[in-house]
C-alpha cells in the first residue's frame, strides 16, 4: 500500500504478520519505521524539554539526531532483545521557543529506525493557553523529495500530531506538550538505560496537570495513619449497635420457631385430628391410645353383631 506525502514503501504480508500481534504496545496502537538509508523524520515544536520514544532491537540502525541544524551525534540502537518503549533521545533546559529535531536513519540497507511518539514540556504553551491567546502550532516534515510538510495542527495545552515519515509502512507520531522539570542528555544506549528511571519519572511528572505543586505530589507517597476522632467513634458505635440488633433478631426468630416446633401436639397431629363430639379436637395419637384402652377394658356384652349380643 502506498502512502501519500512521498512514501514509496510497501507493507508486505510478512511485516503485517510481524507487527500485528504487538501493535497494542505502541501509542494509539501504531508504529512508524523506515529501512532506507538517510530517510528521516523531523519534529517542529515549541518547548524547553523533549523526550522521544521508539522501538529498538536486532537489526536496528543507528540514528543521527539533529537539533536546530546542529548535529548532536550518532548513536547505535541495535541490541539483542526488542524494547518497545525505548527512550531514543532527550534534551532539556532549552530556550522555550521554536525548535526542530530531525532523526536520520544512518545505516539503512534493511536496518530499521522506528519512531513512536514524543513528549514535550513547554511552560510558554501553557501560559498561552491559560491567557486564551492564539494556539501554538507544531509541524512534522517527511523526507520526501520536496520535503513537503504535513499540515500543521493547532493545540492549546497539548499538541497531538499525526506525522508522515519517509518510506514508512505506517505512522502515527504523537507529540504532547506537557509540563515537567529535569535535565539529562542521552548520548548512547548505555547512558539512556542508566538514566531510564529518572527519565521515566520526569516524563511521568511532565504528564501531570500543572495545578499540583511538588509538595502536593510528594504527599501522595505518605502512608495514612489511623487516628481516633469523633467520626471514627460514631461509625464504630453505630456499626456495633446495628450488629447487636441484627443478632438479637436472628436469635429471637430461631427461639420462637423452636418453641412452636416443641409444643405438645404438632401441627400435623392437629390437622389429622377429629371432633370428639364435645367440641374438642383429638389428635390421631390420642385416638389410637383410647381405642387400645377400650379393647382392653371393654365389656364383652358391649360389642354387638347385627344388633344382637355376641355370646
Amino acid at each position: 500500500m502506498l502512502r501519500v506525502n512521498g512514501s514509496n514503501q510497501y507493507i508486505n504480508p510478512e511485516q503485517v504478520d510481524q507487527m500485528a500481534p504487538i501493535l497494542d504496545q505502541f501509542w494509539i496502537s501504531s508504529i512508524s519505521w523506515t529501512e532506507e538509508k538517510a530517510s528521516w523524520v523531523e519534529l517542529s515544536f515549541t518547548g524547553s524539554d523533549i523526550w522521544t520514544y521508539g522501538m529498538i532491537g536486532p537489526s536496528y540502525s543507528s540514528i543521527e539526531f539533529i537539533l536546530d541544524d546542529q548535529t548532536l551525534g550518532t548513536f547505535p540502537q541495535e541490541q539483542e532483545e526488542l524494547d518497545y518503549h525505548h527512550l531514543l533521545f532527550e534534551q532539556h533546559n532549552m530556550a522555550d521557543t521554536d525548535h526542530t529535531l530531525r532523526l536520520v536513519n544512518v545505516e539503512g540497507e534493511g536496518k530499521r529506525m522506528s519512531f513512536d511518539y514524543a513528549i514535550i514540556q513547554s511552560e510558554k504553551t501553557f501560559d498561552k493557553a491559560s491567557s486564551l491567546s492564539t494556539p501554538t502550532s507544531t509541524t512534522i516534515l517527511s523526507s520526501s523529495e520536496d520535503s513537503s510538510p504535513v499540515p500543521s495542527v493547532n493545540a492549546t495545552q497539548s499538541q497531538t500530531i499525526n506525522a508522515s515519515l519517509s518510506n514508512t509502512p505506517a505512522l502515527a507520531a504523537q507529540i504532547t506538550s506537557l509540563s515537567s522539570s529535569n535535565a539529562t542528555l542521552a548520548t548512547s544506549p548505555e547512558s539512556a538505560q542508566a538514566d531510564a528511571a529518572s527519565s521515566s519519572a520526569a516524563a511521568a511528572l511532565a504528564a501531570l496537570p500543572t495545578q499540583y505543586s511538588l509538595s502536593q505530589l510528594a504527599s501522595l507517597k505518605d502512608v495514612y495513619q489511623f487516628h481516633w476522632n469523633p467520626a471514627a467513634y460514631f461509625v464504630i458505635s453505630f456499626s456495633s449497635i446495628v450488629a447487636l440488633v441484627f443478632g438479637w433478631f436472628i436469635i429471637h426468630t430461631y427461639l420462637k420457631s423452636w418453641v412452636e416446633r416443641n409444643r405438645s401436639g404438632t401441627g400435623k397431629d392437629l390437622e389429622a385430628g377429629k371432633d370428639n363430639g364435645n367440641g374438642k379436637i383429638q389428635s390421631s395419637g390420642e385416638r389410637d391410645i383410647m381405642d387400645t384402652m377400650a379393647l382392653r377394658i371393654g365389656n364383652p356384652m358391649n360389642p354387638k353383631k347385627n344388633g344382637q349380643p355376641n355370646f
